[in-house]
């Protein structure tokens, strides 16, 4: 919890592939004792500590939650919450990230598409408000149309 007054930070990263059309987004299956969104898909990333930039954070928690230093990261912009800020990366992937990958936070990660996170009942409301915004960009980035 932070101190009134005191802005805090995040990061969030979205990594990605690509079949045919289809989209899909890597997500955290968190643990069910997690102290946030426990037992939900959700995206790697966290808080960022004091002295870091977004990528600092990016990096050391990629470290900690996949054993993965990100290639071709992409910076796409901040979600801005009263007292937080969320600073979100997405990087293309190849098919067998899963296998390349370590999950050392939570259960497990799967690649999702949009409409199974949409209709996803383990997929917080927080984030399925926000989810359509990053698949928008992430067709933006590739060239390709719904």
């Amino acid at each position: 919890m932070s101190e009134p007054g005191i802005k805090t930070s995040s990061v969030s990263f979205l990594p990605y592939k690509i079949k045919g059309n289809e989209i899909s987004i890597f997500l955290q299956k968190r643990t069910s004792d997690a102290p946030t969104f426990p037992g939900a898909f959700f995206p790697f990333g966290g808080e960022t500590e004091t002295g870091e930039d977004s990528r600092a954070t990016l990096i050391r928690e990629l470290q900690e939650e996949l054993v993965y230093k990100p290639v071709h990261e992409k910076y796409v912009g901040a979600l801005e919450y009263p007292g937080h800020t969320i600073h979100v990366y997405i990087e293309q992937v190849e098919d067998d990230f899963q296998n390349i990958v370590k999950v050392m936070e939570g259960d497990y990660g799967k690649f999702l598409t949009e409409q199974e996170i949409c209709s996803e009942s383990e997929v917080p409301q927080e984030m399925k408000k926000v989810i359509p915004k990053f698949f928008d960009i992430i067709r933006s980035f590739n060239g390709k149309q719904e």
